[in-house]
């Protein structure tokens, strides 16, 4: 993989990369790639720094892939955006004879700006792993598994370039990356011809399960259309778990709401039956409370002291047991609070336990500012397990500053509280406070 360093001049930041041998000047690819225009690529420039050759990419005020889509999925409309991207590379290296296994594809170094092209990176003579398979597990994990058609045909890419042995010199890989529009118009046609035999009195493609189940045990059954299947079962059960993670972390997030009021109960009736405590916490929903952790300590602590439970030798012989396990209120260490407040002394922002992007625009953003001198994905704000604050420059435009000092792109400095953070030319006071465990 790729390896470099982030460097800033006076009004522009770059990727350095420092090459080994020393190029020749008058190589073919060197010539071409310093004369620049040429569309889909980042603008680069070779440099001797000490005696020592560098590869300067101009990234001022872009972003990778990876950092737009941190936390997000992307949608059909950036996909074919990508795919036209796709296209005009692939032309304009054969235009000027250039090789396509020189493309870096790593997420990471794949460059996106507001109101221009995605732009990729061009290493003349790679001799490294450019990143292909990093790219199409980007394109499988960021995908929108709402728009199924679009999921299947990423995993067709997928087959082709495990079929062909990570090979990403076969034409009909770009080929098929570049038909992706021709694909859903394809799509959008077999959706309509199937709607219509369905709404039909005969209809021929409507089949019970049973039918479904015996024709894929089938030993005639074709291989392309078990390779269709998979890729589908395979874009259900990505969504799944994609579920299933998210239930998780809300759970998690409710039992730590729940653990923080002190004595609460864990709501499991191992008996099937409902115990007079789980009618009471119903009632309480019905009263406008959307889960446990809205409910008092107090409140939680009068319902369950009701609660009748067998003598102790019977305990857990008694088939009238619910299975509550009481937690006993501790006392508990003060708890950490982060916050940045502005020049007014107002809060601004809370930390907590999340990654925090700052920015002027939604979606990329979590924490907005929306003014000019702030970028669209400006910094990132980050605590670790002892609550400690870490702030990193995003490769923003105007600069993240810590006490007026600049932080170079992709810096990740430490806050301490007192401290002055500055986005562009706006300044935030970083402080640590006490609060209830």
């Amino acid at each position: 993989m790729i390896q470099g360093e982030y460097v800033r001049s006076l009004r522009s930041n770059y990727l350095r990369i420092k090459l080994m041998d020393k190029p020749k000047e008058k190589g073919y690819k060197y010539c071409i790639l310093q004369r620049g225009s040429i569309k889909g690529l980042v603008e680069t420039d070779l440099r001797y720094v000490d005696e020592d050759a560098y590869l300067y990419y101009d990234i001022t005020s872009r972003h990778s892939l990876s950092e737009i889509y941190s936390n997000r999925s992307f949608t059909r409309d950036f996909f074919r955006e990508l795919c036209d991207c796709f296209k005009t590379v692939n032309n304009e290296l054969d235009r000027f004879l250039l090789e396509i296994s020189d493309v870096i594809w790593d997420p990471g170094h794949v460059y996106a700006e507001p109101g221009e092209n995605i732009k990729f990176m061009y290493y003349p003579y790679c001799d490294f792993d450019t990143g292909f398979s990093a790219f199409l597990d980007f394109l499988a994990e960021k995908a929108d598994y709402n728009d199924e058609a679009m999921v299947e045909f990423i995993y067709r890419i997928y087959d082709m370039y495990e079929k062909d042995n990570n090979s990403l010199l076969d034409g009909r890989l770009m080929d098929k990356l570049c038909s992706f529009e021709e694909a859903m118009e394809n799509d959008t046609k077999e959706n309509e011809e199937f709607k219509e035999a369905e709404n039909g009195e005969d209809n021929p493609v409507r089949l019970s399960l049973d039918e479904l189940n015996e024709n894929r045990n089938d030993e005639a059954y074709d291989g392309n259309e078990k390779i269709s299947s998979n890729r589908k079962l395979l874009s259900i059960f990505k969504r799944d778990n994609k579920k299933i993670k998210e239930q998780r972390e809300k759970y998690e997030r409710e039992s730590a709401l729940l653990m923080a009021t002190g004595s609460v109960a864990e709501d499991m009736d191992y008996s099937g039956k409902t115990s007079e405590s789980d009618i009471a916490i119903k009632d309480r929903r019905r009263q406008g409370y959307e889960d446990d952790s809205k409910l008092t300590r107090e409140s939680k602590q009068s319902e369950y002291a009701g609660c009748k439970y067998p003598k102790e030798k019977d305990r857990f012989d008694s088939e009238d047991y619910s299975g509550k396990t009481i937690y006993e209120e501790v006392d508990r260490e003060p708890k950490v609070i982060n916050r940045f407040y502005d020049e007014s002394g107002e809060v601004s922002f809370t930390m907590g336990h999340e990654e925090v992007v700052v920015g002027k625009k939604k979606p990329e953003a979590d924490w907005l500012i929306p003014i000019m001198t702030v970028s669209r994905i400006h910094a990132r704000v980050s605590t670790d397990r002892e609550e400690r604050v870490y702030i990193e420059d995003l490769n923003s435009t105007n600069g993240t500053f810590i006490n007026g000092l600049r932080l170079r792109p992709f810096e990740k400095r430490q806050l301490e509280a007192g401290d002055e953070v500055g986005f562009g030319n706006k300044i935030y006071t970083f402080k640590r406070l006490l609060g209830e465990g």
